[in-house]
């Protein structure tokens, strides 16, 4: 049996999810400096500063589609 959250961590508006709580901010910040720390990293032995962007480029996509699941299933699935 599934319990209903109190709170919403996330907001829809269209595609995009913003935080609304404490734990929305945190799980934002988290993946944002994972990817900081993917960036630098995949820089240390790059070429070039976009050698290091796209060499981190998986990192950064998976990150970012796990916070966006973690989002929709966080929010109200109303939207706007």
């Amino acid at each position: 049996m599934l319990i209903p959250m109190r709170d919403q961590w996330f907001r829809r508006f269209g595609w995009i999810f913003s935080p609304v709580s404490w734990q929305g901010w945190f799980a934002l910040l988290l993946c944002l400096l994972f990817c900081i720390q993917a960036v630098s990293v995949e820089s240390y032995g790059a070429s070039s500063s976009i050698a290091a962007v796209f060499g981190a480029f998986p990192f950064i996509v998976s990150t970012f589609g796990i916070l966006f699941w973690i989002a929709s299933k966080t929010s109200d699935s109303k939207g706007l």
